[in-house]
């Protein structure tokens, strides 16, 4: 079962925020939250695509099952001493982030392949994103 991990030293960001807003003709525009949603995947992109050339990743056929498990690391401020991440960013659009930055690696063809993730938010020392990904 071919297996690529990888462990980057970044922190996934939330994809599929909206903010609302009009424009001076009073067209209504939605935009992403963060202005630099784009960007930050790109780099998390560019970082599995060279960790996925460095093991030899075989890109999966387009109708080939896929598994993922995705670990979204946060630093804990010290004035939080819950034990569990419960608050934002949503695990949900955390992980569509690193879906799509798996996409544009190139990792597979498309992430409608994916059909089992294990995905969860937690706390760590140092911001970070482990994502697994496999497949027979």
């Amino acid at each position: 079962m071919p297996k690529l991990t990888c462990t980057l030293a970044i922190a996934a960001k939330p994809q599929g925020s909206k903010t609302p807003f009009k424009t001076k003709t009073g067209k209504l525009v939605v935009v992403e939250s963060s202005p630099q949603l784009k960007q930050e995947r790109a780099k998390m992109s560019k970082m599995i695509a060279a960790l996925a050339a460095v093991e030899n990743w075989v890109t999966p056929t387009p109708t080939t099952p896929i598994s993922v498990t995705i670990v979204c690391g946060f630093e804990q401020p010290a004035s939080n001493q819950l034990q569990h991440h419960t608050n934002v960013p949503d695990l949900d659009k955390l992980v569509r982030f690193c879906l799509d930055a798996c996409t544009d690696a190139g990792v597979w063809e498309d992430d409608k392949q994916v059909t089992k993730i294990d995905a969860r938010k937690i706390y760590s020392l140092e911001s970070s994103t482990r994502i697994e990904i496999s497949y027979e």
